[in-house]
């Protein structure tokens, strides 16, 4: 037994002289830091997998290699040498050899440094633990493109939309909005800043590699109070299976909030089981986020018809197809754009009617029609559905505006505003809420607002503009107009202008003006009317000079009242120019039917006094405008205004005239 000990001893003494435990530590440590190194670069390079395992195959092969080649050798001050057996018995350290002691003590302490951060990773690998993760709060930030070209933005932007979407519907987890989160791409801030400005418990981050049809996917989880990483993955496969990747995705980090029921995440990130359809509808749907005029929506629609034309079954492009012509209806008033709204919003509904996209799509549709309980009852339920979604909420907040409701409105968009801050859309929508209550100061606020997070809007700055010109700053609403037909020349900023010059009693300018947005914007009843007021008032014009463009405008009007019944100021302005044509009976009826049920609205009461004031009854003409000044509608408007002068008497100055001089 004895001898058996002794044997052992003197073996373990002659590795140690030939150096071999120091050799096999240092040889561990640069192995480990080598393959730690290639985890991290692999993916960058679109590596397949099975490179970083042949890697961890050849480095423990390399262990017994070079504790053979440390056996036979020894390195001195002389060089490499061949190592000889101890005669001596000692097993001690030739005083020819290398002084090896530093290196002991480096091997121990990279050793333990290596133990710690296997400890720690170990601690975050799993599921977070705490009230931090069961809290449930999560922002997808926008994916960096690492393709080669670095044409896949979309692409990377469209994935972590759409696992946003597949996050969103997941009970007990919520996902900041797009918007808010897209702000901070390639931002340097760190984890926790970021987690703090979007008050979320935990940032998911990733980059994305294509080539040609080949994906590489790198995704962390990171902890928003600490920065540290909660989880993360590599996913390798062909651009068919991305559906599947996105699937795996959303589960994972389910996983690490400890969230069991997940949801039906399939219908969600399975939209469509073609690619190319995708990405049109993820192209499309890039463009209408961001459209803010007529042009603008033209580049979605032909992404979404693109998409169906590819899958004809693809709810999403269906729904975003109602959407893009809706707004496009909206911004020209042209029927036919409503009528393939119509169509698109039947074809999204019978393929998922409970979908949010549907119901959204349907909610704008039944507001825009004046169907507005059938808006409220889609819209309440895409709200069950997804309580956190700023669409939705912003999407009511119109409909509560277009039913008179301007409190709940009110309060709707400042929901949205607070789920995604940092889209312009919403503060614009709130500033045009608080402006129809005459709540002008704040009104402008908002809309400056929405023009910080977006200068070259011209739909803002013409609002903005429209806002100062309510509140007799005319200068500056001169000024607002000028940069929005600088940012976009859009028929409203061109409309706009003309009122001014209208109001300024320069009818030669405001005729160009008007003229301007006719062009632009042919089938909207309400530019053929402005420039038949102008014409009528103008030297030289008169009611025969201006009698084709009310008789356009009637036109126009009725044709939009039959896709919206129920529309006020539509009306209004209907009985206004039958009025001026001498179609009395007509416009008094028109002027009953609105009577019947008192409007809210106060540009429609103004219009209505309008009428009532063409029609000799002016009486009745001062109660309509008496009502809208009650809602909000300026006096100094009405005293500047060459029609309603002589009711209100004409101010000591006229701003509005010479605000116009300095044009």
């Amino acid at each position: 037994m004895s001898n058996r000990l002794a044997r052992l001893n003197r073996a373990l003494l002659e590795l140690r002289r030939r150096h071999v435990f120091r050799m096999a530590g240092g040889y561990m440590v640069v192995a480990w830091v080598f393959l730690q190194v290639a985890d991290i670069l692999l993916p960058a390079f679109m590596a397949p997998d099975w490179v970083m395992s042949i890697l961890v195959v050849l480095a423990v092969m390399g262990m017994p290699v070079v504790v053979v080649l440390t056996w036979l050798y020894d390195l001195t001050p002389q060089g490499i040498e061949r190592t000889l057996p101890d005669h001596t018995g000692s097993a001690t350290a030739s005083g020819r050899s290398w002084n090896w002691r530093w290196i002991d003590y480096l091997i121990i302490a990279v050793l333990a440094t290596i133990l710690l951060v296997v400890l720690a990773r170990e601690d975050s690998s799993g599921p977070a633990q705490g009230s931090e993760a069961r809290t449930g709060s999560v922002a997808v930030l926008p994916f960096a493109d690492l393709s080669p070209q670095g044409d896949q933005r979309y692409f990377s932007d469209g994935l972590s939309e759409a696992l946003m979407d597949g996050l969103a519907n997941i009970p007990g987890l919520q996902v900041a909005a797009r918007t808010s989160s897209f702000t901070f791409r390639e931002t340097k801030q760190d984890a926790p800043s970021v987690a703090r400005a979007l008050n979320v418990d935990a940032l998911l981050e990733g980059s994305v590699r294509k080539s040609g049809e080949q994906l590489r996917i790198s995704v962390r989880l990171i902890d928003g109070s600490s920065g540290r990483r909660l989880w993360n993955e590599t996913f390798a496969a062909t651009a068919d299976d991305i559906f599947v990747l996105q699937d795996s995705i959303a589960r994972a980090v389910a996983t690490s909030f400890e969230i069991r029921h997940l949801g039906d995440l399939e219908s969600v990130l399975t939209p469509t089981h073609s690619q190319a359809a995708y990405d049109q509808y993820l192209q499309g749907r890039g463009q209408l986020r961001q459209a803010s005029t007529a042009e603008g929506i033209d580049g979605a629609l032909a992404h979404f018809k693109q998409a169906l034309e590819i899958d004809p079954d693809f709810m999403l492009a269906s729904a975003g197809l109602c959407q893009a012509h809706w707004m496009k209806y909206t911004a020209t008033l042209e029927s036919e754009q409503a009528q393939a709204a119509f169509s698109a919003c039947n074809r999204a509904e019978s393929q998922n009617p409970d979908h949010i996209e549907t119901l959204v799509a349907l909610g704008q549709l039944y507001r825009g029609t004046g169907e507005i309980d059938r808006s409220f009852e889609k819209l309440r339920q895409a709200l069950d559905i997804a309580p956190n979604d700023e669409q939705v909420h912003a999407a009511l907040g119109e409909t509560h505006r277009v039913a008179g409701q301007m409190e709940e409105a009110e309060q709707s968009f400042r929901t949205a505003i607070r789920l995604d801050p940092a889209y312009w859309r919403n503060y614009w929508a709130l500033g045009r809420v608080l402006a129809e209550t005459g709540r002008l100061e704040e009104a402008a606020d908002f809309v400056r607002r929405a023009i910080e997070l977006e200068p070259e809007n011209a739909a803002a700055w013409s609002t903005l503009g429209g806002i100062y010109f309510y509140q007799s700053e005319f200068i500056q609403a001169a000024d607002a107009f000028r940069q929005s037909i600088g940012s976009h020349p859009t028929p409203q900023a061109y409309a706009n202008a003309g009122t001014q010059y209208f109001y300024g009693g320069d009818f030669t300018r405001a005729r160009a003006m008007f003229e301007q947005a006719v062009s632009l914007s042919p089938a909207d009843f309400r530019y053929h009317g402005f420039l038949a007021e102008c014409i009528l008032l103008e030297d030289g014009g008169g009611l025969d000079a201006a009698r084709p463009h009310f008789e356009r405008a009637v036109e126009l009007a009725r044709e939009t009242l039959a896709i919206n019944a129920e529309d006020p100021l539509t009306r209004a302005a209907l009985a206004a120019y039958l009025a001026t044509l001498g179609e009395l009976a007509d416009a008094q009826q028109q002027l009953e039917r609105l009577e019947a049920d008192p409007s809210t609205d106060m540009r429609a009461l103004h219009t209505m006094g309008m009428a009532r004031l063409v029609m000799g009854q002016t009486d009745r003409a001062l109660a309509h405008f008496h009502a809208a000044m009650e809602l909000g509608y300026p006096q100094r408007m009405l005293q500047s205004d060459p029609r309603t002068r002589a009711l209100f008497g004409q101010p000591a100055e006229n701003p509005v005239a010479e605000s116009t001089q300095t044009q």
